[in-house]
């Protein structure tokens, strides 16, 4: 399996079609990535698939890699739920941001097979989070070493930044504060009357930040 460059690809993309802006931003980015056809041989590090995939029965299960990113047109609150059942590592929801998409990838990419890097850890906690100078208070559903999901009342846009603050008890020591990006939101947050899940992906981070994150991640996951 190669991609059109005659290189073998890192990132195998199974679609319809419907993700050739995914595809052509990953090669815009400087990605090699090949799409999925039946009969083909081979693996890649990730696999990014539209959501009708990820809960298809066809043979990618079997050689799924290390990384499962999952690109959906909309979302809502009874897809999470099917979602959940298959266990991608993120899901994203279009139109994708470049720079979460090339976070997301990266990160990946460098942690190759060491999936508990990226393991999603359910974790139910209350938190804050800041958009400009604004504090609102979230409660943290799943969290890992590249993001996270919260559920909070009101709406997230696609892209918006924002910092996560968690707070000491979760911690054990000071407060946390995580600096992301909202990679994608339930449509139920459409009505800020309702409280809904929003995903986000985590921005760069000094050594120490990465640290507490990583013993907050594997102190979670024992539990």
């Amino acid at each position: 399996m190669t991609d059109e460059t005659g290189m073998a690809p890192r990132i195998l993309l199974v679609d319809d079609g419907d993700l050739d802006d995914i595809r052509i931003t990953l090669r815009e980015l400087g990605f090699a990535v090949a799409r999925f056809e039946e009969g083909q041989s081979g693996s890649a590090s990730v696999l990014i698939s539209s959501a009708r995939y990820a809960l298809s029965s066809t043979p990618i299960g079997a050689r799924r890699p290390g990384f499962h990113i999952v690109v959906t047109e909309r979302m809502s609150s009874g897809l999470r739920r099917e979602l959940d059942r298959v266990r991608p590592d993120f899901i994203l929801e279009q139109p994708v941001d470049p720079i979460v998409l090339r976070l997301l990838v990266e990160h990946a990419l460098y942690s190759g097979p060491e999936r508990r890097r990226a393991a999603r850890v359910p974790l139910r906690a209350s938190v804050r989070y800041r958009v400009g100078l604004v504090f609102r208070s979230a409660t943290l559903i799943e969290i890992s070493e590249t993001g996270c999901r919260l559920e909070a009342k009101g709406s997230f846009e696609r892209g918006q930044r924002l910092t996560l603050v968690l707070r000491p008890e979760l911690t054990g020591a000071g407060e946390l504060a995580l600096e992301a990006r909202v990679a994608g939101a339930a449509s139920d947050t459409a009505r800020r009357s309702k409280r809904g899940e929003s995903s986000l992906a985590f921005l760069p981070q000094d050594a120490a930040t990465r640290s507490r994150l990583r013993n907050l991640v594997a102190s979670a996951a024992v539990e």
